[in-house]
């Protein structure tokens, strides 16, 4: 029985279906700035409602870096080091059809955000219509041994069931682990209603956890993607997520977040 919803708190870059390129870029530095605010703030929270912020492509994360200034650079790097901040390793959201220099172009930023000090551990691909087999190679030659996906359930066709974890094995036999969750509007913009309030949560909750276990899915924690509630795209950070954690989990409930 699900005991507990670990949100991974980022926002979805869609770069030229939402918004055109520019304005695209220029939300995203905005965005990450606004995380290091939250963060900060926050850092002296409980370890559950600290805020958290996932960078889930390199390639806004790079220009931030690029364009930052020295001060807030060590503020980035500071965030990551309490755990508050993570970046995920490719640098866009992937096409099927990506071929293999596609795919080993994707990863170049992982090297140069390392060489930072900065773990990057897994990978993220969020709303397309699914990833190419050889990317699994890929991640592992890049020493990158997680990976999360949401394909785009109207376009593409996840892998069933969903949510749920499985081993991904590559043509030449080596395995990542890869997580098969839901889409990120499940969770603000759609089912679980988080973070609204805390009533309006308690009852719609159950009967998300209750269609998700009957989908077989067995683990005692459930880890869901969420964006902003005001737009699921190219959205800042939420700020009303932390006080909705710490006033939930304050009632004793009986699925922790």
């Amino acid at each position: 029985m699900i005991r507990e919803l670990l949100l991974v708190h980022h926002s979805h870059t869609d770069i030229g279906f939402t918004h055109p390129q520019p304005a695209v870029f220029e939300l995203h530095l905005r965005f990450i700035e606004a995380a290091l605010d939250l963060a900060e703030a926050s850092q002296e929270a409980s370890d559950e409602a600290r805020f958290r912020w996932t960078c889930e492509v390199t390639g806004t994360t790079r220009i931030w870096w690029d364009q930052a200034t020295e001060r807030d650079r060590e503020r980035f790097l500071a965030a990551v080091k309490r755990g508050q901040l993570e970046v995920a390793a490719l640098q866009w959201h992937l096409t099927p059809l990506a071929d293999l220099q596609m795919l080993v172009k994707s990863l170049d930023n992982v090297k140069f955000f390392r060489s930072l000090g900065i773990p990057i551990r897994a990978a993220m691909n969020t709303d397309v219509n699914g990833v190419p087999w050889g990317l699994v190679d890929v991640l592992l030659d890049h020493e990158i041994g997680g990976f999360s996906m949401s394909v785009n359930s109207h376009l593409g066709g996840p892998v069933s069931p969903r949510p749920g974890a499985f081993r991904w094995a590559s043509p030449d036999g080596r395995e990542i682990l890869a997580w098969n969750g839901y889409q990120y509007w499940h969770a603000a913009n759609g089912l679980m209603r988080i973070p609204t309030s805390v009533d309006a949560v308690a009852e719609a909750l159950p009967k998300v956890l209750a269609e998700t276990e009957a989908r077989g899915y067995n683990l005692a924690y459930l880890p869901v993607q969420i964006t902003n509630p005001s737009h699921p795209d190219n959205a800042g950070p939420d700020a009303n997520l932390t006080p909705f954690i710490e006033a939930w989990n304050e009632r004793g409930p009986e699925v922790r977040i």
